[in-house]
């Protein structure tokens, strides 16, 4: 457990939170579609500070296995910015538990 905790709150090499979370589905990955390249919309939130720090753009699209992250933080973020990857998020989050 406390390997996860500090996997979960480690750094990335770029000094960005959160980066490598255990739970994360990633779509490309999990669809067989790995030449495709997604990302998702550019971010701060929760990797940088607001306002500050600068936007996360490199993070391949994924989802969350845990249905507390995926509802509360995944699914209204990506309705919200229209993100043209949502399908295929939704698509791998099915796959990955079939």
């Amino acid at each position: 457990m406390t390997n996860r905790i500090s996997t979960f709150i480690a750094k990335d090499e770029k000094g960005r939170l959160f980066m490598k979370v255990f739970d994360k589905i990633e779509t490309s990955k999990t669809l067989g579609y790995e030449s495709e390249n997604r990302f998702c919309p550019p971010h701060r939130l929760p990797h940088v500070p607001p306002l500050i720090g600068n936007k996360v753009e490199d993070e391949p699209c994924h989802a969350h296995a845990t249905s507390w992250r995926y509802y509360t933080h995944h699914l209204p973020y990506c309705l919200l910015t229209r993100c043209p990857h949502l399908k295929a998020m939704i698509a791998a989050r099915e796959a990955y538990f079939q």
